[in-house]
């Protein structure tokens, strides 16, 4: 469902922002217990810039004073007692308001759009004014008291703002990280997860490795992992169809790794469809997280859509892969990564979600490095954590685990390049590609001693 946001064609200037407005009015009919935090963001039904919203607000505020609960016709009823159910434009714009607002989830986020424009409003308008004054004969001193009074009063409002924003930010973040509202997004690997704490709320996480090194797999695992953990998660694959990808992960699931081939299906009949029905209700579950292009153009603006779309419905994990498969509309590659960076980052952090984004390495460079990363610069300087996921033919390293340090025979790598948010920045960690389609993790590799 496209959001009230991306619905309305409405004008949308800094000075005022009438989708956010419909939005937060959107929130309030769907669930009222968002109205206080609203209420202390926007404490007057001035701060609406359109006059059916003010009106709307107003009542609403009112009525929560009042009942307990409301639907449509309760709200149509008692607009319809206060002579202002045309005023709002009917019951029309109500359903309109509640269609178009996929959650109450992000009240607050759109109440915060909708301040900061009434603020620019009233820059704008005393702006206005003292321009006015000035080219107009006589005394300006009126308008510059009348300025300088406004200005005075909307700076203490900054602050104060700023002052408690500050406070009740830092609260509602250990607030939720206590109730698990706000958690880490739990990885299959406990190496892993453990030295670089990734996936955590409004960060982006860069995944590397060369064609055949089984990034896609180990994608798939993070994905089953979150949602099997309770936390709304999607991917959007750029390669192959939905049904391709359903289909690997489920030989992963069940542990047949024939079912990525359609003569061991054949083979094996009975068997193949006793994995489908047994994984009938998993695989309907996995299948909403999944959207696919099947090989098709997909452009930085087709992903961000996806990716606002899927926040605002809850998701809290988001993986593109691989997002070197982006269509580039112009010449300039590394003005659009990084245009695109800054949105999914903002996004990340606006709506407290994660972000996985999936690579390949440039082709200049095939080792393990940042200088190697596709994207070079734009994708390390807006990650928080970047993996290198290295095949290669089985080798043996002395690898510490909990118990120890043992030899250990291994046909993949985990390099750990950055890890702003652990401590395993510069680890290696030996891990296997295993015959079930599955990337298991041995232990951290103990470099050898110089000579």
């Amino acid at each position: 469902m496209i959001s009230f946001l991306g619905q309305q064609k409405m004008a949308n200037t800094l000075t005022e922002n009438i989708n956010a407005e419909g939005a937060v009015l959107g929130s309030m009919l769907l669930d009222m217990s968002c109205i206080t935090q609203v209420h202390n963001i926007l404490k007057d039904c001035y701060y609406f810039r359109k006059e059916e919203h003010r009106i709307l607000y107003k009542t609403l505020c009112d009525l929560s004073e009042t009942t307990g609960g409301w639907d449509l016709i309760f709200v149509r009823d008692a607009l319809k007692e206060r002579d202002s159910l045309d005023a709002v434009g009917g019951v029309e714009y109500l359903v309109k308001l509640v269609e178009s607002t996929p959650t109450a989830a992000n009240a607050v986020y759109y109440a915060g759009l909708v301040h900061k424009a009434y603020k620019r409003h009233r820059l704008a308008e005393q702006g206005l004014a003292l321009h006015k004054a000035a080219m107009e004969p006589g005394d300006v001193q009126d308008a510059l008291q009348c300025a300088t009074s406004d200005l005075h009063e909307l700076a203490a409002e900054v602050n104060r703002d700023t002052i408690q924003d500050s406070s009740d930010a830092i609260k509602a973040v250990i607030d939720d990280s206590i109730h698990h509202r706000r958690s880490i997004i739990k990885m299959p690997w406990s190496f892993l997860g453990g030295m670089t704490n990734a996936l955590q709320p409004g960060t982006v996480t860069i995944l590397c490795g060369s064609p055949g090194a089984s990034k896609s797999f180990a994608t798939m695992e993070i994905l089953d992992c979150a949602i099997d953990a309770g936390n709304p998660a999607a991917i959007f694959e750029l390669e192959d169809s939905k049904v391709f990808h359903l289909l690997r992960i489920l030989a992963q699931k069940s542990e047949l790794p024939g079912l990525t081939n359609p003569e061991w299906i054949a083979a094996n009949p009975e068997l193949s469809k006793r994995a489908q029905s047994e994984n009938s209700a998993w695989l309907s579950r996995i299948g909403q997280a999944i959207d696919a292009d099947g090989g098709g153009l997909v452009t930085y603006d087709t992903l961000t859509a996806w990716a606002l779309c899927r926040v605002r419905a809850g998701c809290k994990l988001l993986i593109v892969d691989p997002v070197t498969a982006v269509q580039h509309k112009s010449q300039k590659n590394w003005q659009e990564d990084n245009d695109f960076l800054q949105k999914i980052k903002r996004m990340s952090v606006d709506y407290g979600a994660s972000i996985l984004l999936v690579t390949h390495p440039s082709k200049l460079q095939g080792a393990p490095g940042m200088e190697g990363l596709a994207g070079g610069a734009t994708f390390s300087r807006f990650s928080k954590t970047v993996i290198w996921l290295e095949a290669h033919d089985y080798k043996t390293s002395t690898v510490r685990f909990d118990m120890g340090t043992i030899a250990t025979e291994h046909n993949r790598t985990i390099h750990i390049l950055k890890s702003s948010l652990g401590r395993g920045q510069g680890l290696r960690i030996a891990a296997t590609f295993t015959d079930t389609l599955r990337l298991i993790e041995h232990g951290v590799i103990i470099k050898k001693a110089k000579e």
